[in-house]
């Protein structure tokens, strides 16, 4: 089997994964407009509504965090609107997306790993660590949190979980557009939030 099948699910897996992202999906999308919008959201909106030659002058000047963020939400507010429900729904996909990237980082590490330095309490095998980790993404409280928020930080993890599966099959394969993705991504990380790239260092 190749480093890169390994990264995905085999048949057993596919339901059990299915099943925690759709957990997922119903734990961020359920009260998702409770609360009325708070002054963070309020600024995405108004960072998204800049005019398009002031939102992309955000990418030339030094300090501004999260441009790519509000380049991309503008055409997403555009087309489902601006309410509480339409707005947070972006962060709520994003979220749900961290699910089978956790997955995939954790089977890839899984196959990488020293089965002789890594230590599981009984009953847990290297077998199961990458439904176990999908499983604590899906109902983890903070991240349930931040994928019920519009703000950048649930599209944050997701990418950042992408930025790192990226490197490590770069670092299996050796492919040239691999590393050419993986330099895509860690871009976007950097434009998608200014302390992005401590994740890297």
């Amino acid at each position: 089997m190749t480093p890169t099948r390994r990264s995905w699910p085999g048949d057993d897996d596919r339901a059990a994964l299915l099943l925690l992202s759709l957990l997922a999906f119903g734990l961020r999308v359920t009260h998702l407009s409770f609360q009325s919008l708070w002054r963070d959201e309020v600024d995405s909106i108004r960072f998204a509504s800049r005019a398009l030659s002031e939102l992309l002058g955000m990418f030339t000047r030094p300090g501004e965090n999260g441009p790519l963020f509000f380049a991309v939400l503008r055409p997403w507010l555009a087309v489902v609107g601006t309410s509480e429900f339409a707005l947070r729904f972006q962060a709520v996909l994003a979220g749900v997306l961290a699910v089978p990237l956790t997955y995939a980082l954790a089977r890839r590490l899984v196959a990488t790993g020293s089965n002789g330095l890594w230590r599981f309490p009984r009953g847990v095998t290297l077998g199961n660590v990458p439904l176990i980790a999908a499983l604590l993404v899906a109902t983890g409280p903070y991240l349930v949190w931040h994928s019920q928020e519009g703000k950048m930080y649930a599209v944050l993890t997701s990418l950042a979980l992408a930025t790192f599966l990226v490197f490590l099959q770069a670092l299996a394969e050796g492919r040239w557009w691999q590393w050419l993705l993986y330099l895509v991504l860690l871009a976007a990380l950097a434009l998608t939030h200014v302390l992005a790239l401590l994740l890297v260092a």
